[in-house]
């Protein structure tokens, strides 16, 4: 069995950075590096969320990639639109595709289309196990991603990807929806419910349904989302605040659907990461900082799922950021860290 350098698991934004780092790494002989993931097509990011404009401005993006892009394609990707204009998923996961896949002359890559089961430790090393086959590698990345949240009312659920991706809807007309919900995938979903004549009601935290930026948030809504809940705040919305648990019940009782846009988590639920004696590592255990998992030195993980966290000194509150060029600088930090073990 070959031993690899690095195992990752996922292929989305954080995994693609990651290989960005690797890529400008001097080593004499390339970085055997194996990833796992189902699709290899940039994550859910693209596959499912692809329409969706982020906060991430183009000059943001370009300027994250420009010491790992050749002059030729930056020139190409700075023209296919203005800097200031913030940037859908799909476009960004597939210009950082295109980066990545230049970069691979110096990493030895292996893709397996599987998805791992369980990992581990064996003698300082990872044994990655999938219903198919078996990998080992000296340093593990978990950079897998995650999914929506859900709060499992016993009502019918909207699918978040299918609400801001425009898909037809099985909800009629007059229908009444309550979304749980108004920061950024928030906004896009009560703009196109709005749009297609349905009641609704909208459960927000805090004071008042949507904060901005602009007014001092750290993780409030700035641009498009920003100007869409201008728009939305004096539509036909109901707003609710979530502390105000009866008269949500109440609504809850009366309405035909629910959508869950309250954030996400996660997607480690089919993953068991073991030690040498078989007991069950608590892999959401992470110093945000480093990204190291439950205090092994080989094990590491990035992206949406263990992003780096931010006390805010205005209120006291710890953020999270998982924009793509957080993902860079977060993982641009550690990269020489992570790659030290390769020597022990």
């Amino acid at each position: 069995m070959d031993i690899y350098d690095i195992c990752i698991v996922g292929y989305g934004v954080a995994s693609l950075s990651t290989l960005l780092q690797l890529s400008v790494v001097k080593k004499q002989q390339p970085l055997k590096v194996v990833i796992y993931d189902p699709y290899f097509d940039g994550g859910n990011l693209r596959r499912r969320y692809g329409q969706v404009r982020s906060n991430t401005t183009w000059a943001q993006f370009l300027d994250s990639i420009k010491d790992y892009t050749e002059e030729n394609l930056h020139k190409s990707l700075r023209s296919l639109q203005r800097p200031e204009e913030v940037t859908s998923l799909d476009l960004l996961v597939s210009s950082l595709l295109k980066v990545v896949h230049v970069n691979y002359q110096n990493l030895q890559i292996v893709r397996k289309c599987e998805e791992v089961k369980t990992c581990k430790e064996d003698s300082g090393k990872w044994i990655i196990n999938t219903n198919l086959s078996s990998s080992t590698a000296k340093i593990l990345l978990l950079n897998y991603g995650s999914h929506p949240k859900s709060l499992n009312y016993p009502k019918p659920t909207l699918q978040l990807d299918a609400v801001i991706n425009g898909n037809q809807l099985p909800c009629k007309r007059g229908d009444k929806i309550v979304v749980f919900g108004t920061l950024h995938s928030g906004v896009l979903c009560l703009n196109r419910l709005l749009h297609d004549s349905l009641r609704i009601v909208a459960i927000h935290k805090g004071d008042s349904p949507f904060t901005y930026v602009r007014d001092g948030a750290y993780d409030g809504l700035k641009q498009d989302a920003a100007n869409i809940a201008d728009y939305l705040i004096h539509s036909s919305i109901k707003f609710i605040s979530s502390e105000d648990h009866e008269t949500i019940n109440k609504e809850l009782d009366t309405c035909d659907w629910v959508l869950y846009a309250c954030g996400f988590k996660p997607s480690d639920e089919s993953i068991k990461v073991f030690t040498t004696q078989d007991q069950i590592i608590n892999i959401r255990n992470y110093n945000s900082e480093t990204g190291q998992i439950s205090n092994r030195p080989n094990l590491f993980g990035f992206g949406i799922a263990y992003p780096n966290s931010n006390l805010n000194e205005t209120d006291g509150k710890t953020y999270y950021d998982v924009s793509f060029p957080a993902f860079m600088k977060h993982i641009g930090a550690n990269i020489n860290t992570i790659l030290s073990y390769l020597e022990k």
